[in-house]
């Protein structure tokens, strides 16, 4: 099992051990391991739970998930490895799970929306589904990625290198330059502008709603950093439905 950027990879080793590892550089970093080497198989079974087994059936390691059937299991671009319910709510993760934001724009008071792999928009915040709520993932300093609630595993991208206006748009999780954004902090604590990091040299550009529009399912993208409210977004925390 690969991480939709392929940076991380889940494997149930030759000598019994389960093992997420990070690939970079040719080279595999184990991050989590269990089995005590006497693992044989790994089953995501219909009660919900996911089990580690020996070849003789005792049980190695467990989800503690039972009680949530058609449950999936999934290995993320921020390496978590997350059991999720058949409603999307996480029951499972083998790290501290990241903080989910909705994306709240000053000017509109609509949230950030990924409306598929061509658009990116602002709708009413009423957290109907993930494609409203949005992981940061860290990438160092004040750099990170954008992607959609994890089961989406979509990180909004520019297109269009520095080109503006240039709308947004979504795609698999690949960690280049045009999916990495830097916070510019802006005001009250969890408002500022996104800057894009392909125009991190002046002239920057920033992420906003283009033509300051207040309409539903209007378009987002880069254009000139202006410092207009447009142009400003509060995080707003969010945890997982219920």
């Amino acid at each position: 099992m690969r991480s939709p950027d392929r940076r991380f990879v889940l494997w149930l080793q030759g000598d019994g051990n389960l093992v997420e590892y990070a690939e970079g550089g040719g080279t595999l970093k184990p991050l989590w391991v269990r089995g005590d080497k006497s693992g044989w198989v790994l089953w995501v079974q219909d009660d919900g739970n996911v089990v580690l087994y020996r070849h003789d059936g005792t049980a190695l390691w467990w989800s503690d998930t039972a009680g949530h059937p058609h449950d999936r299991m999934l290995l993320q671009s921020d390496a978590n490895l997350v059991v999720y319910s058949a409603s999307n709510r996480p029951l499972f993760a083998n790290k501290p799970y990241p903080p989910w934001y909705d994306v709240r724009n000053v000017n509109s008071l609509k949230c950030l929306y990924d409306a598929g792999p061509e658009r990116v928009t602002q709708n009413p915040c009423v957290r109907r589904s993930g494609n409203e709520t949005f992981v940061l993932l860290p990438l160092g300093g004040d750099r990170f990625m954008i992607e959609t609630l994890p089961y989406h595993a979509r990180c909004l991208e520019v297109p269009n290198g520095v080109a503006t206006p240039a709308p947004l748009r979504s795609r698999d999780c690949v960690r280049s330059v045009s999916q990495t954004f830097h916070w510019n902090p802006v005001g009250p604590p969890g408002r500022g502008t996104l800057v894009t990091e392909t125009s991190h040299t002046a002239p920057f550009n920033c992420v906003g709603v283009i033509d300051a529009s207040k309409a539903d399912d209007a378009a987002v993208g880069q254009s000139p950093c202006s410092g207009a409210s447009s142009q400003l977004w509060d995080l707003v925390p969010w945890t997982a439905p219920a």
